[in-house]
């Protein structure tokens, strides 16, 4: 293993036929993804079954990771921990491929259990009427933000002022927390997802209004220029993405939503309204940051009806009928 990691680290790769455990650890030393990631793979490592990372890689096939997928679930893992053991000692297999210690990949060749399928919750009407109402709350800006922009939670927590113009947002970064602190980053869509989503004149007030406190309170505490728009310490330290969650939860008790509607499911929601009433997908799904508009009617096509009853009602109109 040591020597494994050692020609790795020299730009080399063993041409001997490694373990499993011998391979992830070549993995790891090569790997260029976040310590999180890495932290993350040692701790799959140690659910791994002891018979499967002692054997050498040319004897694990497409059985051998079938059975595996078998016993790490009844080990007790989720369908999430097994999806990412998959995730990544596909990766292993992929390196392995390309130093030529294997021939082909078996994590290709079987799949990974699929999600289970989330019944989808949204708030009502109602419901989000009362929360964004709520300006009492500190979660409120936040909440509008979210619900004008259909901003994710990372997103949000990673804006900055110099993103925020007088009838703009420009929404890019995602902020997410790890083992150390907070990492910013390329969002779910990556850089694609980078765009700019007008704003109403309510909720640019609003913002300006929030950035005159901040930047007050940084005088009287002796900060500099605020630079987080949500943030602990007049804009000097953002939000976590996993305190918002627990402070949507505060919130949701609070207008006695059920505890299965998530902050995310106020996307979910906005962008279901915008299609039902009648703003075209490409439109909605530009807001929400999605890259191709198959994504907007794939995910939300069941709320285009009423638009699609609403042209059909035109186009009677227009051919005077």
């Amino acid at each position: 293993m040591e020597a494994s990691r050692a020609l790795v680290e020299l730009g080399g790769a063993p041409t001997a036929d490694p373990t499993v455990a011998e391979a992830l650890e070549a993995w790891i030393a090569d790997s260029t993804a976040s310590p999180a990631y890495i932290a993350d793979a040692r701790r799959i490592r140690e659910r791994l079954p002891r018979p499967f990372i002692e054997r050498r890689l040319s004897e694990v096939g497409p059985i051998v990771v079938r059975q595996l997928l078998s016993t790490l679930t009844r080990d007790g893992l989720t369908v999430h921990r097994v999806r990412r053991a998959h995730t990544i000692l596909s990766a292993v297999f992929s390196m392995a491929q390309s130093w030529e210690w294997v021939d082909r990949n078996p994590f290709h060749v079987v799949s990974a259990p699929p999600e289970p399928e989330r019944a989808e919750s949204l708030p009502d009407r109602d419901q989000v009427a009362a929360m964004l109402a709520d300006t009492a709350d500190r979660l409120w800006l936040l909440v509008n933000t979210a619900a004008t922009t259909s901003a994710r939670r990372g997103e949000l927590c990673a804006l900055r002022w110099e993103y925020v113009g007088s009838d703009s947002i420009t929404i890019g970064p995602a902020l997410r927390w790890r083992p150390g602190g907070v990492e910013l980053g390329a969002g779910k869509s990556g850089k694609k997802g980078y765009r700019v989503v007008a704003i109403d004149p309510g909720l640019a007030d609003a913002l300006g209004a929030h950035h005159d406190r901040q930047r007050a309170q940084a005088a009287k505490e002796g900060l500099g220029e605020p630079v987080w728009v949500f943030s602990h310490r007049a804009g000097e330290e953002p939000w976590r993405p996993d305190w918002v969650s627990k402070q949507w939860d505060r919130l949701r008790r609070k207008h006695g939503l059920p505890d299965t509607i998530r902050l995310h499911d106020l996307r979910h929601y906005i962008i279901s309204e915008q299609l039902a009433a009648g703003v075209a997908p490409k439109v909605a799904g530009g807001r929400a940051g999605h890259t191709q508009t198959r994504t907007t009617t794939d995910r939300y096509g069941h709320r285009i009806p009423a638009a699609d009853r609403d042209a059909a009602d035109t186009v009677a109109r227009i051919l005077g009928r």
